[in-house]
């Protein structure tokens, strides 16, 4: 018997969803969404690289202080995920 693979879950499904990491996380539903839910007028500009020999993604954005650097940095990431999740979902009904 196989064993069985581990699951996946995170950010490590971002390799199987169409579209790179850095398009999707400057997308409305992901920037834009986190600006709006942090009350902010404008949506960040987001920065994602890959951190190499991971499957991880660092995500950057500027604000005009930390504090709110990192309220959208964690409202991206978490957006990021979900809308990651979703397409693969879609694309594996297809």
């Amino acid at each position: 018997m196989l064993p069985k693979p581990p699951p996946r879950s995170g950010l490590m499904i971002r390799m199987f969803c169409s579209g790179s990491p850095a398009t999707i996380a400057n997308s409305d539903p992901v920037a834009g969404d986190a600006a709006r839910a942090l009350g902010l007028g404008e949506r960040p500009a987001v920065d994602v690289d890959p951190v190499p020999n991971t499957e991880l993604l660092n995500v950057t954005v500027e604000a005009g202080d930390a504090e709110t650097a990192a309220a959208l940095a964690n409202a991206v990431s978490r957006n990021l995920i979900a809308r990651i999740r979703q397409l693969n979902q879609v694309r594996a009904r297809d």
